[in-house]
């Protein structure tokens, strides 16, 4: 080979090598950016990690997995690996006092300096011109240098621990500190700002999180509070209405006497006869047992029993018994009928609603109101047949026993009281219409109202029509009336089948 063409081949080969080593550098240059660019992503993913570590606490904070001391604790130990600090100090606002609490120090290895642990939490730190004591007065975050020398024994104390500062942050509730952050520096230089910002955001959420509790903690109280005077209404109300049950009794209790000693009388006349009766049926039977003992007197026995049989009527006597048992035990019925009607009206209601007639509870009504009605109205009944509904009916009979009440004493002399029942788009509708002297229009708006009556003075207690409203409004019905002064007035009442 000649020298021209070895030079040639050199050359070549030189040429080749040479790019093929700046390919190198170009590809070792690429991967050395990529692996500090996955390095960088890396580290910011952890940084991120951590941030999402420190807002899980927060959350389980707000959803009161833990107490305030606990997340703080869990805090600092996510924030502690998250920025190399070398401290990180909790204190704790303690109430009454308002004095500053240290609670947790976290330090990267066990040998915390003892003068740095007894600097920050001695009384001075905790109360005096020290960097906790500037949050508490101001409110804000606040940044210290070692350097700064209003803390002459802070200053050398974290010279010679290699600190260059500290942040303190404030975790604020309805605008007052409750608790404080420290965060230790080591280095300037090194330190990651942006934590700042974190940790702030942080302090804010977990203070909004317990002004949430402290706001949820008063509205539980005020629940409680609120049921409490609820349980303590209702027992009012029912009282109430067992008082106007009673007051109502008050009002029939002449009526209800009069319709009780009516059948008693009767009942007591018959068995004054029934005592007659027995004595002759006594005298007679004795007759008999001699006449069965004493054949050889017979025709005198006989004789004198013919003539005891003539003088007291017997045949009107034994035609007699039958009728007049009959009506004795007509009139206990209607007796025990108007004491069962008074007792199940007059007593306590019962706490659960129960399958019920609302007929059935206008005709114990009717009853119970009968000596009011008969001698002031002719009562016409027209009750269709209705549907079985949940209700109270000692309460609904309460109902209609105020409203036919009224009906009686609006009428002065011999009026008319209709009564109609019937089943009506989903619901019973019972109408009590009397012709009475009817009420002004311009009252018509107040008659439901608590204490307002048109009676003269002592005649009611102006509780019944108030008390009525609130009962069918209970049943998730309504109440209607309907008047016209000289010509009557007519209630309706409707109760939904469900």
């Amino acid at each position: 080979m000649s020298n021209d063409a070895y030079k040639i081949a050199y050359e070549r080969e030189r040429k080749a090598r040479l790019a093929a080593e700046k390919m190198l550098d170009e590809k070792t240059r690429e991967v050395t950016n990529s692996m500090s660019l996955v390095k960088a992503q890396f580290e910011e993913l952890m940084a991120r990690n951590k941030e999402l570590d420190l807002l899980v606490t927060v959350a389980n904070f707000t959803q009161k997995q833990m107490s305030l001391t606990e997340a703080l604790k869990q805090f600092i130990e996510i924030l502690g690996e998250a920025t190399n600090s070398p401290y990180i100090v909790v204190y704790l606002l303690k109430q009454p006092s308002h004095c500053l609490k240290l609670i947790e120090i976290k330090w990267p290895t066990d040998n915390f300096p003892g003068e740095l642990h007894n600097l920050l939490s001695s009384a001075d730190n905790l109360e005096g011109a020290s960097l906790a004591a500037r949050v508490l007065k101001n409110k804000k975050t606040v940044c210290w240098s070692a350097s700064d020398k209003n803390f002459p024994n802070r200053s050398q104390l974290f010279n010679g621990a290699l600190i260059d500062g500290a942040y303190a942050f404030p975790i604020m509730r309805f605008g007052e500190v409750v608790a404080i952050i420290e965060v230790g520096v080591k280095d300037w230089l090194t330190f990651q700002a942006s934590w700042v910002n974190q940790v702030e955001s942080v302090a804010i959420q977990l203070g909004v999180a317990l002004e949430r509790r402290k706001a949820q903690k008063n509205t539980e109280v005020k629940v409680k509070e609120l049921e409490s005077a609820l349980e303590t209404l209702q027992a009012a109300q029912t009282q109430l209405i067992q008082s106007e049950k009673l007051a109502s009794l008050g009002e029939l209790a002449a009526g209800v006497a009069h319709e009780i000693n009516n059948p008693i009388s009767f009942v007591l006349s018959n068995m004054e006869t029934l005592e007659e009766y027995t004595v002759v049926f006594q005298q007679l039977i004795k007759h008999y047992q001699k006449l069965a003992s004493d054949p050889v007197d017979s025709d005198e026995i006989s004789r004198t029993i013919q003539e005891l049989e003539r003088e007291e009527d017997i045949n009107f006597i034994l035609t007699d018994i039958e009728p007049m048992l009959s009506d004795a035990v007509a009139g206990l019925k209607r007796v025990k009928g108007i004491v069962n009607s008074l007792k199940r009206f007059a007593r306590q209601e019962e706490s659960e609603s129960q399958p019920a007639d609302i007929n059935q509870c206008v005709e114990n009504a009717l009853k119970l109101t009968n000596n009011e009605i008969k001698y002031k109205a002719n009562v016409v009944k027209e009750l269709a047949p209705v549907p079985i509904i949940d209700c109270r009916p000692n309460q609904l009979e309460q109902v209609f026993v105020n409203i036919i009440i009224n009906a009686c004493q609006a009428i002065d002399d011999k009026g008319t009281i209709q009564i109609t029942s019937k089943f009506e788009n989903d619901n019973i509708k019972v109408e009590i219409v009397d012709n009475g002297k009817g009420i002004d229009k311009d009252k018509l708006n107040s008659i439901f109202d608590p204490f307002y009556t048109t009676k003269p003075v002592g005649v009611g207690t102006g509780l019944g029509l108030s008390i009525s409203y609130g009962i069918i409004e209970k049943h998730k019905g309504r109440i209607e009336v309907e008047s016209s002064p000289g010509k009557g007035t007519k209630f309706i009442t409707y109760l939904p089948v469900e």
